[in-house]
Parts: C-alpha cells; structure tokens; sequence
C-alpha cells in the first residue's frame, strides 16, 4: 500500500448495507438534512444492485448538522420494497487515504517493480510456491525395478520381463536401489507392487539407513503377503538429516521353481514430506 499524499482530507458519513434480495433489485437511498419525518424533503442517491454486504461513502462539509438516511430496494417489474429504519449521524473526518500499490506486468505476465529494487527483512523468507493447509508437502520417490542391481553375495538367474524383475532359479536373490531423499524431509513410508503365485516364494522390500562408517540399520520393511499382484505399505517417521542422509532400497525375491517366474517386482516407491519448496525434489 502507498500513501496518497495529494489528496485533501475528506469528511463525510459511512452508511452500511446487506441487501436481502438478489442482484436484479437497484437500491435507493434517501437523505434529509431536517428530520427523520417522511413531511421532509428527501435527496435520493441510487445504488447499483448486488447481493453483498458493502459500505457507501457518502462524501459531506465536515459540521455539526446531522443527516438522517433510510434505504429502499426498488423492484423491476415488481413492487418496491419498504424503507429500512432510519439512521442518523453527523460528517466526520475520514481515515487518511490509502491506496493500493500497483504493481506493473511485462508482456510475458511477469510482475515488474520499476525504478527500485526489492527489499525483504533479514528475518523473512523468499518462498516459492503456495502454502499449504498442514504446513508440510507430500512428495514420493519412484524407483521402476529395472533400477535394481543385484548384489554379488546372492546368486540364481534373473531378468527383467514385461517391466517386471522376475527369477528364474530356485533361489533368493537380493537386489539394492540407491534413493535420493533432500536433507530436512520426514520419511513415512515405503511401498512396492509384487506377485507371487503361491505362498512359498518370498517378495520383500526393506529400508535401509547407512552410517558414516559403512554399516546399516533396517527401518522398515513391506512384506508381500497375497498370491497375486498386491501393493504392500509400511508406514514409519524418519527425519532425514545431515548425520543420517544415506538410504538403500534392498529388494528381496526368493522362486520356488527354475522353470516359471512365481515370483515378481514391478516398482517400489518412498514417500515423504517436506516442510517447504526448498527442500525437496
């Protein structure tokens, strides 16, 4: 906002309305300087229609004379309504003038500030987006199972067919996905979409947090338990911060035959949230 130094300092009466028709009806408001009597002579200022609750400047000589006001709707093609109650007051000074600072567009839709640069408190954020209800944003990262890699201490043949990594040896086999999850969000869960034609072969995913040493602690683990297609959640809370920003996919399959794929993994996902734009992928 900017203040309007060349205006004179107005005087006047705020008159308040909340229509109780619609938008079709024009609202007359009348004004005597004698009396609230109907005998009085009345000037008539005519309003435009609308539906909403709004105030009417009515501009006056800053004085002692009390003006006195009552407000009709008028009716098109239909009967005027009835005068509200009559109200009164005297001219008072208004509040000083403000107004809106405008703030210029280029032909790409952009908002420019010319002549001057742009200042925020030290104190304050620059932040882009828009801010969310729950003060957090929900993200996930998907990871397709062709992003897998086998690790070197299990064994059996595997493949990747129709999207899917499937085994095809009477084994378990381990596979790992490295994760890229931003420094300051909060993990709460892992899913993955596996198969398994009977109970005997084993789908599973698990979450892993490394050290700045080399080891590993399990956080979580989605287990499939169906025997068919089934997406499998495990919720948890894990922050993600500068001592703790390491994270590992391990999925593990496990067949029950060397001829027939039982057993399958088509993509695994983390989600997460994250407290702001600037942190987050």
């Amino acid at each position: 906002m900017q203040q309007n130094l060349r205006s004179r300092a107005q005087s006047g009466i705020v008159i308040g309305f909340k229509p109780t028709t619609g938008t079709r009806y024009r609202i007359e408001l009348k004004r005597s300087t004698q009396s609230s009597t109907a005998s009085t002579n009345w000037t008539s200022i005519f309003l435009d229609p609308t539906s909403r609750g709004f105030t009417y400047r009515d501009e006056l000589p800053l004085s002692t004379r009390s003006y006195y006001y009552r407000a009709r709707q008028l009716g098109v093609g239909s009967s005027n309504s009835s005068y509200s109650l009559t109200v009164n007051a005297k001219p008072q000074r208004f509040p000083e003038v403000w107004k809106p600072l405008s703030l210029g567009h280029n032909n790409l839709g952009n908002v420019e500030v010319l002549g001057a640069d742009i200042w925020l408190s030290s104190s304050k954020t620059a932040k882009v987006g828009q801010q969310q209800s729950t003060g957090t944003k929900a993200k996930t990262s998907f990871t397709a199972a062709a992003a897998f890699l086998p690790q070197l201490s299990s064994g059996g043949k595997y493949a990747m067919q129709n999207a899917y990594l499937t085994l095809f040896s009477a084994a378990q086999r381990d596979f790992v996905s490295a994760i890229v999850i931003p420094l300051g969000v909060t993990i709460t869960a892992i899913r993955f979409r596996g198969y398994r034609s009977s109970t005997a072969p084993l789908a599973r995913l698990r979450l892993f947090r490394g050290s700045s040493t080399g080891s590993q602690t399990i956080l979580a683990t989605a287990t499939h338990t169906a025997s068919t297609w089934q997406t499998v959640t495990t919720s948890i809370t894990e922050a993600v911060t500068s001592t703790s920003k390491t994270y590992a996919l391990e999925l593990n399959l496990r067949n029950n035959s060397t001829l027939n794929p039982n057993v399958r993994a088509l993509w695994a996902e983390v989600a997460y949230t994250m407290p702001s734009y600037d942190k987050g992928i």
